[in-house]
């Protein structure tokens, strides 16, 4: 084969490749010629999307064709290709035959072949791409809208416990000579309390997680469903909705601990000291011994008030280890909560009347127990407890 033989069949094998990627092409393709402007070639997919026949298409001007909705787009486009060689829409309106509306995307490229001119149209349809993106806006929309009915919640909540807390503190200050009675009336209220907690945890589990689920499960059909470039975003809405999740798992725990009614109070600190590490750095060293089931007022008693010494750890004494002892000793339980922070004067507690230290206090009074809290600056502060258990 001599070299003028082999070149015309690189051509004829050229000619075979680019004609088969034409025909087998998921993009519609229109070749128009470039001085005319009448088209001269269309691939099968674009016949497939307008309901055209190739003779009903083959010989006319592109706005001819009756395709495009807006004609005078159309013939512009054209002028502007002519002039400036490309030109590209990226949201134009396409009318089938059937007169189905489609969205497309319209690429048009001037090149020579052979000394003529010639255009090429790449017509992509991307109206299952622009109702993809308006879904998405659509669960944004109904995510923000979550998000603000659960903000609204939770400070109508916490509100609401707020005002139970301050009821509680305003009984304490002003003591009545029947201090039985007060006894009675403070421990119906920090049972009001933990109920109205128990109840807010309950709801946010129940319907405020369901409702995220269900939407973690339509997030996840619509991203199989969805074109690959929108498969991100997709994903950054189901991390979103991942973190609210979190968020609403960890205030529904800090309402009110699970594990604590289920599987008692060791497993529920333990639980405590695992999250405050994992989220806040806190590292606790927890001792503690086989302890026997006690009263549910006992273990809500101790579970909170490690808590809040936990909590008071964490924002004033400018430290990342507690150490916390749980033990039974002479029919007495026994809790240790000790940092080696900042400390604090214990007389200028006394003297501004410490909301948190005196609920400690109160709480461990009412079941017959006792609270001591030993601070020195720059050492660390303890809190330790004394309650009675049954014989």
């Amino acid at each position: 084969m001599d070299s003028k033989q082999q070149k015309q069949h690189n051509l004829e094998v050229s000619e075979l490749r680019y004609r088969r990627l034409f025909e087998t092409a998921q993009d519609g393709i229109l070749i128009l010629d470039g001085d005319s402007g009448n088209i001269t070639e269309v691939n099968p997919f674009l016949l497939r999307i307008l309901g055209y026949s190739k003779e009903e298409i083959i010989g006319k001007k592109l706005w001819e064709i009756g395709a495009f909705k807006d004609v005078a787009a159309s013939q512009q486009a054209y002028a502007t290709l002519q002039s400036k060689k490309y030109v590209r829409y990226t949201n134009l309106p396409l009318v089938t035959k059937e007169g189905r509306l489609s969205q497309v995307e319209f690429v048009s490229n001037v090149y020579m072949v052979d000394g003529d001119r010639v255009i090429q149209c790449n017509i992509r349809d991307i109206t299952d791409t622009i109702k993809a993106k308006k879904k998405v806006a659509s669960i944004q929309k109904a995510l923000k809208k979550l998000n603000a009915q659960l903000e609204d919640r939770i400070k109508e909540q916490t509100k609401e416990l707020s005002s139970t807390n301050a009821k509680l503190v305003e009984q304490l200050e002003y003591r009545s000579r029947d201090a039985e009675s007060l006894r009675s009336l403070s421990k119906r209220l920090l049972n009001a309390q933990e109920e109205e907690r128990r109840s807010v945890a309950r709801e946010l589990h129940d319907e405020v997680g369901q409702n995220l689920t269900v939407l973690k499960l339509m997030l996840g059909r619509a991203k199989v469903k969805a074109p690959e470039e929108l498969k991100p975003v997709f994903g950054e809405l189901s991390d979103a909705v991942n973190e609210v999740v979190r968020q609403v798992r960890n205030l529904s725990m800090s309402l009110r601990p699970g594990g604590l009614d289920e599987l008692g109070l060791i497993p529920a600190l333990e639980s405590l000291f695992d999250n405050l590490n994992s989220q806040a750095g806190l590292k606790v060293h927890f001792e503690s011994q086989d302890i026997v089931q006690f009263s549910p007022e006992v273990r809500i008693t101790i579970y909170r008030i490690v808590q809040e010494s936990l909590t008071n750890i964490m924002r004033h004494g400018e430290t990342k280890e507690a150490w916390v002892r749980l033990l039974r000793l002479d029919g007495q339980l026994f809790l240790s909560v000790k940092d080696r922070g900042q400390g604090f004067d214990i007389d200028s507690i006394r003297v501004n009347r410490s909301t948190g230290l005196l609920a400690m206090r109160e709480r461990a009074t009412l079941v017959g127990g006792e609270c001591n809290i030993e601070s020195i600056i720059g050492k660390g502060t303890s809190v330790n407890v004394s309650v009675p258990l049954p014989g």
